[in-house]
Protein backbone atom coordinates (compact mmCIF):
# COMPACT_ATOMS: atom_id res chain seq x y z
CA UNK A 1 0.00 0.00 0.00
CA UNK A 2 2.82 2.53 0.85
CA UNK A 3 4.53 1.56 -2.12
CA UNK A 4 1.49 2.23 -4.28
CA UNK A 5 1.27 5.92 -2.45
CA UNK A 6 4.79 6.97 -2.76
CA UNK A 7 4.34 6.28 -6.36
CA UNK A 8 1.41 8.39 -6.84
CA UNK A 9 3.07 11.07 -5.23
CA UNK A 10 5.97 10.40 -7.50
CA UNK A 11 3.83 10.95 -10.39
CA UNK A 12 2.30 14.37 -8.98
CA UNK A 13 0.20 15.85 -7.11
CA UNK A 14 -2.99 13.13 -5.70
CA UNK A 15 -5.61 13.38 -7.77
CA UNK A 16 -8.31 12.92 -5.27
Amino acid sequence: MLRAVSSELASGPPSL
